[in-house]
């Protein structure tokens, strides 16, 4: 499955450059992008205090679509360089993580993985929404409206995650984990339902964090994201390497495997909101 993916994204990079570098000949990308099969949201480019911000100058609709292939450039490459730390740093911390526990846990381990990861969709769809709406606020120059979209988000986001985090404080303790993997009577100790708690609460806690992402990819800086993504990478292998190290047991690699995502969805907010997008800082 992963050489699978590993070839579909090498395919898809390849028509997205293809498409940039003959749009970038004839002045606008957008045609050939969807021509490839790729959908990428470069139409509406923040001209006054977006750009300000970034430091950017542009001046005329040609320096604007030059400036808008150059940041598709650099999303591309920093995407598809994200996408080899990502999976390198996946195949380090599941190679540590099943000699560890052995290959009847790593089953447990790899499910509760796959139930963490159902949650990232429990922001139902506001995240996408917002991207929509905010990169239309600033394509029209409405840093009015762009705040009050950010700072929405975050607190709806924000108030969903407590909420859920309150159903899995409740529920987890008679969750029937017996059942749902036919294991025999016993086998989901107090440790194993500490170790989904953890890692469910931890996806949950950075889902209004998380938000800032959608806001750079909105401001045409997608390309910052990867490079966060690959640090957050790091983190979870050191995490994972220190929590083997020490003899830790499923709680202990259930938080090193949540402390990248976590630092990545807190430490991107605090560093976007705080030096580079201020003036869209949730309130």
């Amino acid at each position: 499955a992963t050489a699978a993916m590993t070839v579909r994204s090498i395919g898809d990079t390849r028509r997205i450059f293809s498409a940039i570098w003959e749009g970038g000949q004839r002045g606008s990308g957008s045609g050939r992008l969807a021509s490839a099969g790729v959908t990428v949201c470069y139409d509406r480019m923040p001209v006054s205090t977006p750009d300000r911000a970034l430091g950017l100058s542009v001046e005329g609709a040609g320096s604007r679509n030059q400036e808008r292939l150059r940041r598709v450039r650099r999303t591309v490459f920093a995407a598809a360089v994200g996408r080899v730390v990502a999976v390198a740093g996946s195949l380090v911390s599941t190679a540590m993580i099943l000699r560890h526990v052995g290959s009847i846990e790593y089953g447990f381990w790899a499910a509760l993985l796959a139930f963490s990861g159902l949650l990232a969709i429990a922001d139902l769809g506001l995240g996408y929404g917002l991207l929509n709406a905010l990169a239309e606020a600033l394509g029209r120059d409405n840093p009015i409206r762009a705040r009050r979209l950010v700072s929405n988000g975050f607190w709806s986001l924000a108030f969903l995650a407590c909420a859920l985090i309150l159903v899995l404080a409740f529920v987890m303790p008679f969750f029937p984990w017996e059942s749902l993997f036919k294991a025999n009577d016993g086998f989901v100790s107090s440790r194993h339902r500490m170790a989904a708690l953890v890692l469910m609460v931890a996806t949950l806690a950075g889902l209004p964090f998380s938000m800032w992402q959608r806001v750079a990819s909105a401001s045409q800086a997608g390309y910052l994201m990867p490079v966060w993504d690959a640090i957050g990478s790091a983190i979870s292998v050191a995490g994972t390497w220190s929590a083997v190290r020490c003899g830790g047991e499923f709680t202990a690699l259930a938080a090193a495997s949540a402390a990248g995502p976590l630092s990545v969805s807190i430490g991107g907010h605090l560093w976007y909101f705080g030096w580079v997008r201020a003036d869209l800082r949730p309130t």
